[in-house]
């Protein structure tokens, strides 16, 4: 699960950054005890369409090929919240993970040059 050599020239179109953070940061409100079931159903259910079935092993995988720190086998989300860049290689990672699985059954299909999930940072919007 080793991201391309060529880094940011070679992104593989897929989930952005901020489709990832926007699950950390739900999972976060959620470890908190904040009332976002809601909020909590849609953002996993569109992670796993975006990332596919088993993304959150390779998630576990890929954070701690980064040395994010684990907790129980789990990476400690707030350290990705904190750390754009460092959440920025563990979606490169997990990028590379998805290119392993296209065509496997619950895999989203392959990208295509004029389609990708993507999401804006915060305040962004043109």
């Amino acid at each position: 699960m080793e991201p391309p050599v060529d880094g940011t020239t070679n992104r593989w179109p897929g989930p952005g950054l901020y489709t990832l953070l926007a699950w950390v940061e739900v999972e976060l409100l959620l470890e908190s005890g904040a009332q976002v079931d809601a909020a909590h159903a849609v953002v996993t259910d569109g992670a796993e369409l975006a990332f596919g079935r088993g993304w959150v092993p390779a998630l576990c995988t890929a954070a701690a090929a980064e040395g994010v720190p684990m907790d129980d086998g789990f990476p400690v989300l707030a350290a990705l919240r904190s750390d754009e860049a460092r959440a920025q290689r563990v979606l490169d990672r997990l990028h590379a993970w998805m290119r392993t699985r296209t065509g496997v059954p619950g895999a989203p299909p392959a990208p295509h040059d004029d389609l990708r999930w993507s999401a804006d940072r915060p305040g962004d919007h043109g």
